[in-house]
């Protein structure tokens, strides 16, 4: 067993240290924002081939919705123009109409997700979700306005899969953090494992594209039906790496991963603010601040 200090924080009779990627180990910022971009353009896109203006602009439904920011979702509805043809008033009312639909629709995506216009919030949906969670909050989204919530689901997990279709693969475009690969090799002579909202394949690739391979002996990626913080996935890591929890230090830059156990490191080095790190035990602004003392 080994101990560990951040900062002036000692952690003692530690076997193992449980990495999160995204944010932590990777700097993902600029993918997840193109990723969040072009799954709200695919979702949008979707629901006009499935006739949403239509649906919102039929006679005697006040129209359009406005989508108000997340957390705060109640659709308000403006009155709608008279009705003249299948959509209602004159073409060119026509395209305003169904623009201005669109535009509301993807800003609501968009902040759902954790994103504006160009930077995306490290605790977001899209960075620390997995992503069967944001294909149900965008449906619950969409569903709010009184769509139907079977077919929204349906038509946002296609209209995702569309989405990878129109980005490279995410390793490449993920490096790592300065200093991060020398933070790993300090701490080699532990177990080192990953655990992550991403998918297996996905920590695999990036795993195998930053030659981490040597280094990181578990990997644990998104489950069905339960996300960070469940100590279930912390468990689910540390069966992988044969030790106890209580042996193993979570190194995160969310609430999501220090929640996961008392034994765990904030850092900030990925955009995370102090306050999104929740109560740990310990904030590293640095790889460097992170340092491996043999017991």
């Amino acid at each position: 067993m080994a101990s560990i200090v951040c900062n002036g924080v000692r952690f003692d009779a530690i076997r193992a240290v449980i990495f999160d990627k995204d944010g932590t180990l990777a700097d993902s910022r600029q993918y997840l924002w193109h990723l969040g971009e072009k799954r709200a353009d695919a979702i949008v896109q979707a629901l006009k081939t499935a006739s949403f203006e239509k649906f919102w602009l039929r006679p005697g439904r006040n129209v359009p919705p406005k989508f108000p920011k997340t957390g705060d979702f109640k659709p308000v509805l403006v009155q709608s123009p008279p009705f003249m043809g299948d959509l209602g008033g004159d073409p060119t009312s026509q395209t305003q109409q169904i623009n201005s639909i669109d535009l509301a629709l993807k800003t609501a995506i968009l902040e759902t997700f954790g994103c504006n216009q160009t930077s995306i919030d490290p605790a977001g949906r899209l960075a620390v979700g997995t992503r069967e969670e944001n294909e149900i909050a965008i449906a619950s989204l969409i569903a709010e306005t009184g769509y139907n919530l079977n077919q929204a689901r349906s038509l946002v997990h296609a209209a995702f899969l569309a989405a990878d279709q129109q980005l490279p693969r995410k390793a490449p475009l993920t490096p790592l953090f300065v200093g991060v690969i020398e933070l790993v090799k300090s701490l080699s002579p532990l177990k080192l494992g990953i655990l992550s909202s991403d998918t297996e394949a996905n920590i695999q690739d990036f795993v195998e594209t930053y030659q981490l391979s040597p280094y990181f002996s578990a990997i644990v990626g998104a489950q069905t039906g339960i996300s960070k913080p469940n100590p279930k996935l912390l468990a689910l890591a540390c069966e992988a790496l044969n030790i106890e929890p209580e042996t193993a230090l979570v190194i995160g830059d969310t609430s999501a991963d220090t929640k996961l156990t008392p034994r765990s490191i904030g850092v900030t080095w990925g955009g995370s603010t102090i306050a999104q790190l929740g109560n740990v035990a310990a904030i590293a602004e640095q790889p460097a601040d992170i340092q491996l003392c043999r017991s």
